[in-house]
């Protein structure tokens, strides 16, 4: 367990010290908010905020669990995950620290988006709404962490994995209803988003 703990804070730190990029990782979806938002205005959807927030919460979860994940190859480039892994260490808490680490720094993400949609327009019909949210972002924070720990492992290189990861999130996200309602997809590329898993992940919160 000090393992996972050790690892865990050392995510934790890293986010926090990383000033420049939590401010962006805040600016850029709202970005999408106000762009999509303004498109989709009058003409597709009743509330257009709410919509767009929903999805971009999601959407910033899932990209951010699985950009974390180049930390990890930078440990392998650097011999600090060497050294770990030649210590005492079991190699199952390494991995658990790293994904637990990736997948509480996404949902911290995802958690500060959604306090600040409460400023510009978002709410819920019932109280039990966010935490029902809250799950899904920490669930989807676990299971992308896992998928990025697992491409980290494979790629094994920071500009190969970068590529790699924006071929995966890119078709993900814009396929899912975040930024685009499916119902505006071609027929072909809707068959492709039903079976996106993120798709059901930002319907619910949706």
């Amino acid at each position: 367990m000090n393992t996972v703990y050790a690892l865990w804070k050392r995510g934790l730190k890293a986010f926090v010290r990383n000033r420049t990029g939590l401010v962006f990782s805040l600016l850029f979806p709202f970005f999408f908010v106000y762009v999509f938002g303004a498109i989709f205005k009058n003409d597709f959807i009743e509330d257009p905020i709410t919509y767009m927030l929903s999805g971009v919460i999601i959407a910033t979860v899932f990209e951010s669990s699985l950009n974390l994940a180049s930390s990890t190859v930078d440990d392998m480039v650097s011999g600090f995950m060497k050294e770990v892994l030649v210590s005492p260490a079991k190699r199952i808490a390494v991995a658990v620290g790293q994904l637990l680490s990736a997948a509480t720094v996404s949902t911290v993400q995802g958690l500060m988006i959604l306090i600040i949609g409460f400023f510009v327009g978002i709410r819920f019909t019932s109280w039990t709404t966010p935490v029902f949210v809250l799950l899904a972002m920490i669930c989807v924070g676990l299971v992308f962490s896992g998928v990025g720990l697992y491409l980290a492992t494979i790629v094994r290189s920071g500009q190969t994995f970068q590529i790699v990861k924006t071929a995966v999130t890119m078709p993900l996200t814009f396929l899912s209803g975040a930024y685009i309602p499916i119902s505006m997809l071609p027929t072909s590329l809707k068959y492709i988003a039903y079976l996106n898993p993120m798709t059901y992940a930002t319907a619910f919160l949706g």
